[in-house]
């Protein structure tokens, strides 16, 4: 028996439609047009996000609110796990929050002057899902 080489149909050569899908050609013309790609083929589409809330931590005993003093982090910047976001006050000390997660920055909840109650959304990062 002779091995012949398939070979998909270039996207503007749609021909009778078998094994074509959505105007691109199958790498697999044997399968019907109805099938889902192979995995491996498949773009993955966009990665599951989330937003999630990052709230002001309890910063030391009897702290009830904190003075945000600077920003080191925008809207639209990506963040690492444990990098610095901001600097407090409190009537005790300066304290560097550092971010619990991974993510890029949506929301910024307050400017710096501006005084944040223990448990206020200092910002909104957008994580990534963990998929199941």
């Amino acid at each position: 028996h002779a091995v012949v080489a398939r070979r998909a149909l270039p996207a503007w050569d749609v021909g009778s439609g078998s094994g074509i899908r959505s105007g691109r050609a199958s790498a697999f013309p044997l399968l019907p047009a109805s099938a889902p790609l192979p995995r491996f083929l498949s773009s993955g589409g966009a990665k599951k996000t989330k937003i999630i809330p990052f709230p002001l931590a309890q910063t030391g005993e009897g702290i009830a609110e904190c003075e945000i003093i600077k920003w080191f982090i925008s809207v639209g910047d990506v963040v690492d796990q444990f990098e610095p976001i901001c600097e407090v006050q409190s009537d005790k000390a300066n304290i560097e929050i550092t971010s619990r997660h991974a993510g890029t920055v949506k929301t910024i909840c307050f400017e710096a002057g501006d005084i944040a109650e223990v448990g206020a959304t200092l910002i909104e990062l957008e994580v990534e899902m963990e998929e199941g």
